[in-house]
């Protein structure tokens, strides 16, 4: 099993984005069966707009050359200047390898290096016996 490198997406990169896109979608299937699932379009065009409200970042963790996680940093630039928000998913059959844990990581790092003290994340937790 070779290193996590983690890497920013190339939108140019089609095989990058397809698995990208997998990773996400596989996480969503995994931790949220019961939302609909997301088309890809929203993905993609948010790897080519660019807003003025806020500075997105789209990151990948690969491992052996294939895409196994994914990190979406969102920089607020008007207000909330001190945090970074935070969709960090990991490919169900990844997890538990330290994968995610290198991802967190760069993230930190990313954050720091922006002048942000806080990430702001949501995780999934499923209730007994909720939907």
């Amino acid at each position: 099993m070779g290193a996590v490198e983690v890497v920013q997406v190339d939108p140019q990169d089609q095989r990058m984005v397809d698995q990208w896109l997998a990773v996400r979608q596989a996480a969503q299937e995994a931790d949220a069966p019961h939302l609909p699932s997301v088309a890809p379009a929203p993905h993609i065009v948010g790897l080519l707009r660019h807003r003025s409200d806020r500075r997105v970042e789209q990151w990948v963790a690969r491992r052996d050359g294939e895409v196994v996680a994914a990190a979406e940093l969102q920089f607020h630039l008007r207000d909330n200047r001190h945090l970074v928000e935070v969709d960090l998913v990991v490919s169900p059959q990844r997890r538990r390898q330290g994968i995610g844990t290198a991802l967190v990581r760069h993230v930190e790092r990313r954050a720091a290096a922006q002048g942000r003290d806080t990430l702001v994340a949501y995780v999934v937790d499923p209730i007994a016996g909720g939907p």
